[in-house]
């Protein structure tokens, strides 16, 4: 998918690999008869078995990886060896229902079962009391074929021998064949025949046999050959599930035709956890049903049945037989699906207890043994909504730990009606170095924080790296100021120094620079295709010096000229490191921006999404580079911006990153002058579907210097698309833009979706810690807007997850939308009432407090803490920042299934 990082879809495929490769290993090490009947000693392991095998001895497996619809040739897999060919007899099951619930576990079938019935096959037992004491399916077997009802483009194939249906010749059966070993039930049988089975061509080989197209229902497909016997089943619907599971037990259901996709209202739905029914509904006319359970739990099992001790893999996870199975039935076709307790444990398998979000933190980052360590925590309560809440607690439980886990302080400490609380622990003389931990407890939850005891010594002197100053023209010489003085104030003469210059890319405007965004830097950059330039910093200079008597080193640095075809502006960092005489080394850095030209250019359209034949009103701005409005001629520049793969050279390495290379396509100019507060509009009516860039060209000294100032987005109103280079490498994409960069409550989101595939029916919703809303909308066309309302809830951020069926295959993607927490926001400012003290004089601050519009806030508890500042070159502040520990990005915990 194009949004690789979308929590939901990680987690899908990751888990169909892991079946997948689970099968796999399984379907080898299992390679032997289904039927021959084992002594106790015999059924050790299946791998203790293939060891004592003989060679050349017969024996044969059957194998299926997924559901068909009733359009799909239906297929299974047989290993082999030591036979020339099978009878092949398949049973339709009556009950699909019972057949499965039956099963004491429904993922296999057990040896204990295997045994008694086998023992007893001539005694004619009922089909289903037969087929329940049948050899047991592999782990791959049911339960690869209930989680992969759809195929999907991530899903791995085995080495696998295809075949032409045609290139089979198969002997029809007759009573005499079914002598030697009698058929399971002769009402249920549907068709049999022989199979010639030439020789593979490795043991690790399997082959394909076609079943043919069928009518819906479960089929039971037994392989026989000789006294031995192997079973398989096959499932034919056009019916499919997808199913997303949220941390606390809420389920959704969403039912569709498998090959169009379209909901399939009406649909009977059961969902039964060990035996025994917990929850049936019916899907309303959008196919959707939700529902809320308990939650299965996990029980973590190693190979002899003992809980998983540390080092277990997580992924083994035993949920037995009480993982969900899901029942869906409308009219003949039947699904089935199994959720397991992972599905319900969220991203990150955070705790349902976890329902307190705290900040703590010290007046310092790090401390000798025998300092005082001062602390201050806030904690707030979450709802089933996910907004804070005061907590019930009027105290709370406050533990220090040491580097070895010992407690050092605990005690119960009062918590004020806003959360918050304060204490303070002595470090003993004898304290164990390293990092510390404060864990405060509370009613449903803790929070934590920490700090460091070390035997430092603090620097003795800084250095600081000052730069001309912000903004440098290209082509002119740059000189960074490299200074070193004692905190006493003496400079540090003839010191050694090395530096480094560094360049990067610089943009004037980008993504997520509203200081209410506190949801981090995940937002897409200003250029929608900058994960092709290549990122991350270049050293474009490296060399020594050393400090004069004033503790002073001057480098003088000719700026590069810019290339004709840059966009875009840099940055050069000079990062130096001092040594004294001492060999204490400390490090210092400054930087400035490389311009091409002195004035900045940005085109930004009302929305970012639009239909074709709309006129877009881009709101064109110049300012020099420090911000301050500039009247210039500005040309714009539509033009859409593709990008083609290289290909790879002989010598490169296979794993190696693809590199692209971009083409521009010219689609229409207009030269716009802003007025003397540096603004104009320019009306454009869109004339072509796609990825439209907005190119800002200014013309300075006969030189033209080009931006990237904006971009917009445009679909045709017949919902085709034409611009399929956003798909990068996987074809299956869906494809969320936004029309903003973030929302406000009570706004509308329209989002773009652009989808690889027409007539889709998507199942639309807005997922956290819990589905927040579902809708079914019909896309008749390869892109449709979506409207969102965004609600208060929704801060900081949330995700608007779009999924849909097609042909049997599943797409899915997320996208996060921005919702900044501006009013709950607080902007501080530290005034002292001196800027130099002396000695023993009495310091007074004054500390003003405003929210987000820059009014004045009364009535804020505040801290202030004051520190030598050497003592911040020892270790920086480890405490966080508490705008993004309360407000920031928030990861979607909704998990679905296939």
């Amino acid at each position: 998918m194009f949004e690789v990082n979308s929590r939901s879809y990680r987690v899908l495929t990751a888990s169909l690999i892991y079946l997948v490769a689970i099968a796999a290993a399984l379907t080898i090490a299992t390679l032997r008869s289904r039927a021959k009947q084992k002594t106790p000693a015999e059924t050790e392991s299946p791998t203790a078995e293939i060891a004592r095998r003989p060679a050349g001895k017969p024996f044969f497996s059957l194998s299926t990886h997924r559901t068909f619809g009733t359009a799909d040739n239906a297929r299974l897999w047989v290993d082999y060896q030591g036979v020339d060919h099978l009878d092949f007899r398949v049973y339709q099951v009556k009950d699909p229902r019972k057949f499965f619930t039956d099963l004491k576990n429904p993922h296999q079938m057990g040896e204990q079962e295997e045994q008694e019935v086998a023992s007893s096959l001539p005694h004619r037992k009922s089909f289903l009391e037969r087929v329940r004491g049948f050899k047991r399916w592999a782990y791959s077997g049911i339960k690869t074929f209930v989680r992969a009802q759809l195929k999907h483009d991530s899903r791995q194939t085995f080495n696998q021998k295809f075949r032409a249906e045609a290139e089979t010749v198969r002997t029809p059966l007759n009573v005499a064949d079914y002598a030697r070993v009698p058929l399971l039930n002769p009402d249920l049988l549907v068709s049999s025949w022989r199979e010639p089975l030439p020789p593979l061509e490795t043991a690790y080989d399997q082959r394909m046999i076609p079943l043919g197209k069928r009518s819906p229902g479960v089929y039971l497909v037994e392989a026989v050959g000789n006294d031995l016997r192997a079973y398989t089943v096959v499932v034919v619907t056009d019916l499919t599930m997808v199913d997303k599971t949220t941390r606390d037990g809420e389920l959704l259901i969403y039912t569709v035709d498998r090959k169009t996709g379209e909901p399939r209202g009406g649909t009977q739905v059961e969902i039964v956890k060990e035996k025994k029914t917990i929850a049936t509904g019916v899907t309303d006319s959008q196919g959707i049903l939700r529902t809320k359970i308990e939650k299965p739990k996990t029980t973590a099992n190693n190979a002899d049945g003992e809980e998983a001790g540390d080092g277990e893999d997580p992924a083994t996870e035993e949920v037995d037989s009480k993982s969900l199975l899901i029942l869906a039935k409308q009219s003949s076709n039947f699904a089935i699906s199994d959720l397991g307790s992972f599905f319900f444990s969220g991203y990150g398998d955070e705790e349902d207890s976890e329902n307190i979000k705290g900040f703590i933190y010290t007046d310092r980052p790090v401390y000798r043994p025998s300092h005082k360590v001062n602390f201050k925590g806030i904690v707030r309560g979450i709802d089933s909504t996910g907004a804070y809440k005061p907590i019930s607690d009027n105290t709370v439980n406050i533990t220090v730990e040491d580097p070895n886990s010992a407690t050092i302080f605990n005690k119960e400490l009062p918590v004020s009606a806003r959360g918050t609380f304060n204490g303070e622990v002595d470090i003993s003389e004898e304290a164990a170095l390293g990092s510390y931990r404060i864990v405060a407890e509370v009613e449903g939850g803790s929070a934590s924080g920490g700090f460091e005891v070390a035997e430092y010594k603090k620097p003795e002197y800084k250095v600081t790296v000052t730069a001309p100053g912000k903004f440098v023209q290209t082509g002119q010489k740059a000189n960074f100021s490299i200074d070193a003085r004692y905190f006493f104030g003496s400079p540090v003469a003839n010191a050694e120094v090395k530096y480094y210059i560094y360049r990067s890319r610089y943009y004037a405007w980008g993504y997520g620079e509203d200081d209410s965004d506190t949801t981090g830097d995940e937002t897409e950059t200003e250029d929608e295709y900058s994960q092709f330039y290549g990122g991350g910093d270049d050293m474009v200079q490296e060399s020594e010096g050393t400090l004069d008597a004033r503790g002073h080193l001057n480098v003088e640095f000719p700026v590069p000229e810019s290339d004709q075809t840059d966009t875009s502006d840099y940055s050069y960092r000079l990062e130096a490191q001092v040594t004294d005489s001492a060999r204490r080394t400390i490090d210092g850095s400054a930087s400035f921006v490389a311009t091409r030209g002195t004035i900045v250019a940005n085109a930004d359209p009302d929305h970012y999404v639009y239909n074709k034949g709309d006129v877009a009103k881009i709101h064109v701005k110049t300012n020099d580079y420090e911000g301050k409005p500039v009247s210039a001629k500005v040309q714009l520049q539509f033009v859409q911006r593709t990008w083609t793969k290289k290909e790879k050279k002989a010598d490169e390495e296979e794993n190696s990153y693809p590199e692209y290379e971009m083409h521009e396509r010219a689609i229409a100019s207009a030269d716009v002058q802003t007025d003397s507060q540096g603004q104009t509009s320019y009306d454009y009516t869109t004339t072509e579907a796609g990825n439209i860039s907005i190119k800002t060209v200014i013309n300075e000294g006969g030189r033209q210097v080009a931006s990237i100032g904006g971009y917009l987005w445009v679909t045709d109103r017949q919902y085709a698309w034409t611009d399929s280079s956003y798909y990068s490498e996987d074809y299956h994409s869906i494809k969320l833009v936004p029309d903003k960069k973030s929302y406000r409550p009570g706004e509308t989101a329209h989002i773009l979706a652009i989808l690889p595939t027409d007539n889709a029916h998507l199942l639309v919703s807005t997922e956290l810690t819990k589905v927040m809303s579902v809708q079914h909308v019909s896309s008749p066309g390869k892109s449709i807007v979506l409207d969102v309302p965004i609600q208060g809830s929704y801060a900081p951020n949330v995700f608007l997850n779009v999924s849909y069926v097609k042909g049997g295959d599943m797409y899915t993607s997320d996208q996060r939308l921005v919702v900044p927490a501006r009013d709950k926001m607080l902007n501080l400012e530290i005034i002292s009432n001196k800027k130099e003290y002396k000695p023993r004089e009495t310091a007074s601050y004054t500390i003003l407090a405003r929210n987000a519009d820059g009014a004045p806030v009364s009535g804020a508890e505040v801290s202030l803490g004051v520190v030598d500042e050497a003592i911040y070159s020892v270790s920086p502040d480890n405490s966080g920042n508490i705008r993004t520990e309360f407000y920031g990005m928030r990861y979607n915990l909704s998990l679905i299934h296939i």
